[in-house]
C-alpha cells in the first residue's frame, strides 16, 4: 500500500481497535475519515453493529468502515473515477495482505441520478460526506433508503446550503441523535435516527425496498 501511494507514511499502531492505519499528505490519501476523532467515534458506534452501509463520498472513511464492520456490505459511491480507483486498489491490497474487510461495492458516476442509484436496496447506516453540491439530494435519497431504526450522518452540517435538507428530514419524523452545529467551530456533524416500529428489527440483511 505504501509503494502504491509513492510515499513514505509512518505506520500508526492503534492498540484500541487494531485497525491498519497509514497516513500520508499525498492527495489527502488516508485510511481514516477526514473528520474529528469525536465525530468518527460517533459513526463507529453505529458501524460496528451494522450489516448494510451506504456511503456517499469514497475515501479514507471507506477503508476505515471496511475494517470496522467486516460483517457488513458497504456500498460506496464517488463522483471522481480516478480517486475511486485508488481507493479500490488500496482495498484490494489490504485484503490481499490478510486484513479482514467487509464486502465492498464501489460505484462512480458524474451524473447525479446514477450517483444516487443503488438498485433500491435498504440500509442500516447511511453516511453523507461526498460531493458538496449533491449532499442535499443524498440526504433525501438516504432517508428513503434508511431502514426503521437506522442512522444517517451528515458531515459539514454547518454549511448554509444543507439547512433545508436537514429541516426536511426533521419534518419527515427524523429524530436528532446528535447535532453540534451550534457547539463546534468548523465541521459539524448531524446524526439522524429513523423511528423504528417495535415490530420491525433494524438489523437484517440488505433487501430490496
Amino acid at each position: 500500500l505504501h509503494d502504491m501511494m509513492a510515499a513514505k507514511p509512518e505506520s500508526i499502531d492503534d492498540p484500541t481497535d487494531g485497525l491498519a492505519l497509514w497516513w500520508t499528505n499525498q492527495n489527502q490519501f488516508r485510511t481514516f475519515p477526514h473528520m474529528s476523532v469525536r465525530h468518527a467515534a460517533r459513526i463507529a458506534d453505529v458501524a460496528v453493529k451494522a450489516h448494510s452501509i451506504r456511503e456517499y463520498g469514497t475515501g479514507g472513511s471507506t477503508l476505515w468502515l471496511l475494517q470496522l464492520a467486516p460483517q457488513a456490505r458497504l456500498h460506496s459511491t464517488d463522483h471522481d473515477g480516478t480517486w475511486a480507483a485508488r481507493i479500490m486498489h488500496a482495498e484490494r491490497v489490504m485484503r490481499e495482505s490478510g486484513i479482514q474487510l467487509g464486502e465492498f461495492v464501489q460505484t462512480c458516476d458524474w451524473d447525479i441520478e446514477h450517483y444516487l442509484s443503488d438498485h433500491d436496496a435498504t440500509f442500516e447506516l447511511v453516511i453523507v460526506d461526498g460531493k458538496s453540491g449533491w449532499r442535499p439530494a443524498c440526504m433525501s435519497r438516504g432517508w428513503k433508503q434508511l431502514r426503521p431504526g437506522g442512522s444517517i450522518f451528515l458531515h459539514d452540517a454547518q454549511r448554509p446550503e444543507y439547512q433545508d435538507a436537514i429541516e426536511a428530514l426533521i419534518k419527515q419524523g427524523a429524530r436528532l441523535a446528535c447535532d453540534d452545529r451550534e457547539s463546534v467551530r468548523g465541521a459539524a456533524l448531524v446524526h439522524f435516527v429513523k423511528p423504528s416500529p417495535a415490530s420491525e428489527p433494524a438489523s437484517q440483511e440488505s433487501q430490496p425496498a
